[in-house]
Order: structure tokens, then C-alpha cells, then sequence
């Protein structure tokens, strides 16, 4: 299946770290702040060549490669996006679980690294090394670094298409049903004016995976590459291609995680759903480069963290 919307071309990497602990360790139920906090430390001690206390204002911003990992500071040779922060284009994909780990037990991860992200690798695998090392968790736990290897390295349209070509084989014989695993916690905002309206019902969940994988892609898109005409994307585009998709089953939970904000110098709450969702319907095969956009790229609030992971099946 070929896409309906051009996806540009633009590498990315998902990499692979295993760190194993030295001694029993505890890590938080959902550890993904944990670890891109003490990651983004170690970058920060890494990279950072004034120790200043902010970036802000910093006469090396452009220059620097912790800026623009950490803080998703678009440096002038790119076009600027959707504000001063966001989003980063590197971030948490996979997480295992935290809680209780014995001495010696594997805990793994994965970053994506998108685009102009990819060429500091290397300084993103020190960094994992380095935080591992000095220490994770309440108890500040060491680890230790056992592996780091790339689960998936190409281009994106590659990526997306290998996925829907793989769907549309699978729906032939699955009377055109897709089941979505809402892994980590999902939490997507839809905005405009057509949404603020008080007396149009909810988003549902299609609407949801599909407008939120746009709004994704164009922010990404428009921060760290130069899309032409023909790539462009629309969030109402897409969602005229889940009007004919159908939420057929849901078995949803709502998940609130705490974690705390260096920015706002406060605990922030984390909200989503997790669980299952079954879709169907007409239009299912039209969703198909959307919701693979969802699968490889993220979806909602807090992707950084490792939430909005979806995992899909035809």
C-alpha cells in the first residue's frame, strides 16, 4: 500500500540499552522520568561546556548538542516549530516495568533518535553508560551497561510502510479487524476551535490515534526537517480517514503517574489510558499510514517519558 500523504525522507534509529543492577534495586511502577531524567543529567554533565544553571540565554544554545536532545532547542540552521521546547527528537519508546529488581536482573529501554538527533548517538549511549553508573532510583542504585544495539535503523516512510503493508496482508483474514495495545499510559488532546465547541460530543478513539498521530508528525516535521508542499499534513485531513473506523471493543483503564518537574520545580501529574482497543469498520485500510504513524512515532501528551506507546496487531 502506498501512502495517501508523502512521508518525507528522514532516518531513524531505535536503539536498545540493557543495564543490569549491581545490587537489589527499586525503580518507580512506570520508570520512564526516572530514566530520561537521569539520562538527560548525564548529558547535561557531558555536554554542557558553561555549567550554567539554565540554558536559557546561553551564548552556545545553538551549538549544543544537549540543548537540542534534552530540550528539543531547534538550532538556527533548522526551522523553528511549535514553541521553544518541544518536541525533543529523541525520546523513550519501550520501558520495562519498574518495582522490585534483583541483583543482576536486565531492565531495557529504548530511545528513538529522529532525524538530526541520530548523528549524537554516541553521546547519548555515554550518557545512558554514565547514569547507569552513578545510579538509578530512590536508593541511587548502580548499574551496570551490558548492551546498546539498534532494534530498528532506516527511514521513516520505510519503517511506516513495512508496517501497513504487513496490516493489509494480516486484515484479510482477520474479517478487517486491528487490536491496538495502549502500552505505556495514552493521554491525546485534540485541539481548535471545532473541539472547544461545548455541545460537539467527545473525540472517539479513532479520531483520537488518528488526529493525534497528525499533530505528532506535523510537529516533528516542521521542527526538525523542511517538509515541501507535497509532504505536507493536516490534522482535519486525517481525520476524514477515521470517519468510517469503528471502535468495535475497549478494555481501558485510566492510569495517573507523579513525577517530578525540574521546570515547574513541582510534582506534575501524569494521566492516561492504557489497555486494549479492537477497530473495525470501512475504513480501516485508509487509517492504516496513520496509526502506523502512532506506532513508530508516539501519540499524545509525555511521549518523551515513554508514554503514548501503542503496539498493533491485524
Amino acid at each position: 500500500m502506498h501512502l495517501p500523504v508523502l512521508v518525507p525522507e528522514v532516518p531513524l534509529v531505535v536503539r536498545r540499552y540493557t543495564i543490569v543492577p549491581k545490587e537489589s534495586a527499586h525503580l518507580p511502577y512506570f520508570p520512564g522520568p526516572t530514566v530520561r531524567g537521569a539520562v538527560g543529567a548525564a548529558l547535561r554533565k557531558l555536554l554542557c561546556a558553561t555549567r550554567k544553571s539554565t540554558c536559557d540565554g546561553c551564548v552556545l544554545q545553538n551549538a549544543c548538542a544537549y540543548a537540542m536532545l534534552h530540550d528539543g532547542h531547534t538550532p538556527l540552521d533548522r526551522r523553528s516549530g511549535s514553541g521553544a521546547h518541544a518536541p525533543p527528537p529523541v525520546w523513550i519508546r519501550d520501558i520495562d516495568r519498574g518495582g522490585h529488581m534483583p541483583e543482576g536482573r536486565p531492565f531495557r529501554f529504548s530511545f528513538v533518535a529522529y532525524g538530526p538527533a541520530i548523528r549524537s548517538l554516541p553521546y547519548l549511549d555515554e550518557a545512558v553508560r554514565s547514569a547507569a553508573e552513578r545510579g538509578l532510583g530512590r536508593d541511587r542504585t548502580p548499574f551496570d551497561l551490558a548492551s546498546a544495539i539498534d532494534e530498528e535503523r532506516s527511514d521513516l516512510g520505510a519503517l511506516m510502510e513495512s508496517r501497513i503493508d504487513r496490516w493489509t496482508s494480516a486484515l484479510r483474514g482477520s474479517a478487517g479487524r486491528l487490536w491496538i495495545q495502549l502500552a505505556s499510559p495514552v493521554n491525546i488532546r485534540l485541539k481548535g476551535d471545532a473541539w472547544n465547541d461545548p455541545g460537539r460530543p467527545l473525540p472517539s478513539w479513532p479520531e483520537r490515534l488518528i488526529g493525534g498521530a497528525a499533530r505528532r508528525r506535523i510537529a516533528l516535521e516542521k521542527r526538525w526537517i523542511r517538509p515541501s508542499a507535497d509532504v505536507s499534513v493536516s490534522v482535519p485531513s486525517a481525520l476524514r480517514d477515521a470517519e468510517s473506523v469503528e471502535l468495535e471493543l475497549s478494555s481501558l483503564q485510566r492510569v495517573t503517574l507523579r513525577r517530578f518537574s525540574s521546570t515547574q520545580r513541582r510534582d506534575v501529574e501524569l494521566v492516561g489510558a492504557v489497555g486494549d482497543l479492537q477497530l473495525g469498520g470501512s475504513g480501516i485500510t485508509s487509517a492504516l499510514p496513520w496509526i502506523a504513524a502512532a506506532e513508530v512515532l508516539g501519540v499524545g501528551s509525555g511521549t518523551t517519558f515513554g508514554l503514548g506507546r501503542i503496539r498493533v496487531e491485524a
